[in-house]
């Protein structure tokens, strides 16, 4: 009987076949190749009909995982992974965080929605910091400086380096 780790991502041991929303999956181990059957709908589609913006793209994150990753199971053994969207997370289930930056942004979502706000230069010079993906305390004291600036817009009267961390925090999940 083979075993398998399951870690960040899953790791199969032995074949895998399966069907999933028009692609079929086949391998053996842990490469597989995907091929997409789904004809009717790469062939009647017509991307040209959306002139609106499409929402931009989401993360989902395993908030909960059975057996728990890093456990050994017999190969076979079912596997139950909670996801959830990043944006839908609320910031109040995260232990730890400065209370003005729950009340500021209830979800992960609405600091993404402000972080990404066009006309806003702080917002996105915050973001171009953000996106460096640098430990606060690693970052260059004129990166410090720009996030200093986001959030005292954003959150006066608070700690800002207590509330950059925060931001980085819920940024980079």
């Amino acid at each position: 009987m083979g075993f398998t780790r399951i870690g960040a991502g899953i790791e199969l041991a032995g074949n895998v076949a399966g069907n999933i929303a028009g692609l079929s999956t086949t391998g053996v181990g842990r490469v597989g190749a995907i091929d997409i059957k789904n004809v009717d709908f790469t062939t009647r589609f017509d991307p040209d009909i959306f002139k609106v913006s499409l929402p931009r793209p989401t993360k989902t994150i395993v908030v909960r995982q059975d057996p728990a990753p890093g456990d050994f199971v017999p190969a076979g053994t079912p596997i139950t992974v909670v996801l959830v969207e990043k944006g839908l997370i609320p910031t109040k289930s995260l232990n730890g965080l400065a209370a003005e930056v729950v009340q500021r942004f209830p979800s992960i979502g609405n600091l993404e929605d402000d972080l990404n706000r066009p006309d806003d230069s702080a917002a996105k010079n915050a973001k171009a910091v953000l996106d460096k993906g640098i430990p606060f305390d690693q970052l260059a004291d004129a990166d410090k400086a720009t996030l200093g600036a986001y959030t005292a817009n954003r959150l006066p009267g608070t700690d800002a380096a207590k509330a950059a961390q925060d931001i980085m925090l819920l940024y980079g999940l």
